[in-house]
């Protein structure tokens, strides 16, 4: 009865926390690369190209956290995302579910 709807409340709660952090993460990236407050590991590298696109990549997985911030079951799914992004193994053409479900589809 009771512990049970406490348990599902909890549930939902939390359920709610992550899908509002994965948003607030998202973000938070395109505040810190476009804004003022800038990312300092990005304004050591010297090769602006190389910055531009360390910068665009990770504008892409920034947004695809905002947009798709409800379709994760957790943390280790956006762990396991952003290590596929940075393998450069995620095609962002790709559909969201098939993004951070593991699937190896060709960048």
């Amino acid at each position: 009865g009771h512990a049970l709807a406490a348990v599902q409340a909890l549930s939902h709660r939390l359920r709610a926390i992550l899908v509002d952090t994965l948003g607030f993460c998202g973000i938070e990236m395109h505040r810190r690369i476009l804004g003022l407050a800038h990312i300092a590991e990005f304004e050591t590298i010297a090769d602006k190209d190389v910055r531009a696109e360390g910068e665009a990549r990770a504008l892409l997985l920034g947004r695809h956290l905002m947009v798709n911030r409800a379709s994760f079951g957790g943390f280790a799914e956006v762990r396991a995302l952003a290590e596929r992004h940075e393998a450069r193994e995620v095609n962002w053409g790709d559909s969201a579910a098939r993004l951070h479900q593991g699937s190896s589809a060709p960048a």
